[in-house]
Formats: structure tokens, sequence, C-alpha cells
């Protein structure tokens, strides 16, 4: 059996694993803010002012302190002092669960189906899996460039030949002309272009084990809390790779992430500088054009991002922690209102309801949700005030 077939199955079975796992968590934080959502629905006053004693609340909360908060309100609050009411959402309720856990049961005989038909491929001696379809036309409004059919002699030992040749310069193209820093970001890009999955092992190898072991291209990976930690793998250019972008006509700009470093001590605030980027990335899906650490012109307010389509520009504070009462108030002056990207959408709950005892209008987003949205890209603001 071929080493290699049987290598890129128990890929897909890894994957696929990791994707259950995602769903599942996914959902159980679904639940949360739809538990959240309810509360602040039926006692917004009253959870605001639990939130003020202890920040962590309600997402620390457990099943038994979640019950005795419905119970009070059960008590208290006009319209729910039936206690089939309150019945009635937990029935409904603990339905959704029992139809996430079979659909977790049915991913679950998909992926025992995938497992059955790599045992068959092995059984029939099967070496060889269908190549990918490199002459078809890029799916996305990015252009091909002019590539040399040889990379310049100088690199040429570092670098591959024919069509893998024009994918690394395709990469180092992007890099150097858009400035993009998230690996996933050029990994969509790039699949699109050539028609492959953005999360093949090909097209991930083409950049860490080609372009990254070669000195063209640094990688690092960071790692941002949201409900849980999650890590980002970021690039940059290395002074090679910018002279092999010069020799081949693009002058680099400034990356998203050398900005950050430069100008917001992107080293120092790893989490928040992963936030940035995958703030800008989610961005640009959704047909905005996004900067990091922009130009104002105003000296008081220093915003993370910048984002613009349709000629309105908004700038956004990224925030990850606590409320800056000071910082909205100078995003506001100078542009009329905030623009938040939280962390999470507890976070941005509590964000927005700083913003809104201290008179301030605005909009916000939160990551988790931008990712839940992501495929197709849902909007970029979800809340508005």
């Amino acid at each position: 059996m071929n080493k290699g077939i049987l290598d890129r199955g128990l890929q897909d079975i890894l994957q696929a694993e990791r994707e259950l796992r995602q769903i599942a968590e996914g959902e159980v934080s679904a639940l949360r803010q739809e538990l959240v959502k309810l509360a602040y629905k039926l006692a917004g006053a009253e959870l605001e002012e639990i939130r003020r004693k202890d920040p962590n609340a309600p997402g620390s909360w457990s099943a038994a302190q979640w019950g005795r908060f419905f119970t009070d309100q059960l008590k208290s609050t006009p319209g729910w002092t039936k206690p089939e009411i309150l019945a009635e959402r937990l029935a409904t309720l603990q339905a959704e669960r029992q139809g996430l856990v079979k659909d977790n049961d049915e991913l679950r005989g998909q992926l025992a189906v995938v497992m059955e038909e790599l045992e068959r491929f092995q059984s029939l001696g099967v070496d060889a899996i269908a190549v990918e379809a490199e002459a078809k036309t890029p799916t996305v409004s990015l252009k091909w460039p002019d590539i040399p059919t040889k990379p310049p002699a100088r690199f040429a030992p570092m670098l591959s030949r024919g069509d893998r040749w024009k994918r690394e310069a395709l990469v180092l193209n992007m890099m150097a002309t858009r400035g993009w820093s998230l690996r996933l970001e050029v990994l969509e890009a790039l699949g699109a272009m050539v028609n492959v999955a953005p999360r093949s092992g090909s097209l991930k190898r083409l950049i860490d084990k080609g372009l990254a072991t070669n000195g063209l291209v640094e990688s690092q990976v960071l790692t941002m809390y949201l409900s849980q930690p999650s890590k980002l793998a970021v690039l940059r250019l290395t002074d090679e790779g910018r002279e092999l972008c010069r020799l081949l006509g693009w002058e680099p700009v400034e990356s998203d992430w050398e900005k950050l470093i430069r100008y917001h001590n992107g080293d120092e605030q790893e989490a928040h500088t992963a936030a940035v980027l995958s703030f800008a990335f989610h961005a640009r899906k959704r047909g905005w054009n996004a900067e990091t650490v922009p130009d104002t012109g105003n000296g008081k307010a220093q915003p993370d991002a910048a984002v613009e389509k349709d000629a309105e520009k908004v700038f956004v504070e990224v925030e990850l922690g606590q409320d800056k009462p000071k910082k909205w108030r100078n995003l506001a002056e100078m542009q009329g209102f905030v623009a938040i990207c939280a962390a999470t959408y507890e976070k941005r709950e509590r964000l927005v309801g700083e913003c809104k005892l201290d008179k301030i209008q605005g909009r916000a987003t939160d990551i988790e949700s931008l990712i839940r949205a992501s495929e197709p890209p849902g909007p970029l603001w979800v809340d508005h005030w």
C-alpha cells in the first residue's frame, strides 16, 4: 500500500475528528450565548449588576447557578410568574440539545464511512489519488502576476520548478504587494487561485516546508484567548524574501503584522496582535478593505484597524480586556461613533453596555461570531446602537 495514501487518509481522519470537536464546542458556546440573550431579555439590569460584582459572570456559571438565576426571575418578573412558561423554554432547549447530539452522531457515522472507504482503498492496492486540477480558472478576483518560468538564478536552489514554483511566487506576491500576514488568508487566496482546498497539506507544506525552511518567509504561531485558546500562524517576508520580490519586480509593503510590531508593541501583546490580524482577515472576507494601525491624523485616537467599503471608512478598536472609556470617547469624537471588535459575545455585550451607559453611539462585532459566520461570510457588524 502506498504510504502517502495512508498518511493522507490518517490526516483526513484527524481533520474530521477536529472538525467534530469544533462543531460540538461551537454548539455549546452557541447555547451559552442563547442563555445570555434570554437572560438579558428577561432581566438585563439585574444581569449587568451581577457582572459588575463578578466580571466572569455569566460565562463561568454552572447549570445550578443558571437555574437559581432563572428561578429568582420567575418569582419577580412580570410575564414569568407561571412555571409552565419556564418549563416550556427549558423543554425547547433540551430538544435543541438532543438535536445537536443527533447531528454529532450522524457526523461520527460519516467518519466511520470514510474509514471504511480508506480500508477499501487499501485492500484494492490503490497507489494514487486524484491529483488536484491546476489548470482551472481561479475562483477569486485576484489576478496572476507576471511570473518568470524559472526563479532568479541566485534563489533557484531554494525554490521549486514548474507549477510549484509559480505557487511559491504567488504566495510571495500576495505578501509583498498586499501586506497579508495571516497564513490562513494567504492559503485561502492561493487555494482559490489554483483550485485546491486551502487547508490541504500540499499548500501548507509549500509555505512551512518550502518558503519558511529556505529562509524566505518567517513564520510564527500566536495565541489569542476567546472562549478557549485559539492559535494563528502568521507570516512575514525575511530580508532574503524581500530581495527576491524586488528581483521579480514587486516592491514589498509593510505587512499587517510588521505594523503592529512597530506601532503597537505587537511582539509583547501577542493575543492582541492575533486578534487584530484576525479581525482584518474577516473584514476582507466580507468585502471590506482593511488595514492595521491606520494613520488618522488625530493625535488622541490611535485605533487598531480601519475598514472601508462603499466610500465608508470606519476606525476600529480591537479590545480583548476591560472597557476603556477614554479610548471610546476619543474615537467617538473623531468619527462620531465607536466601532469595537471584542473577543467573544459575552465581552462584546459588556463593552456595548458600558458604551450605552456612557451615551456613546456605535457598532460592534466579536471574533467568535465572525468565525462562526465565516462560511458563507455574515455581516461584519453584529450590533448597532
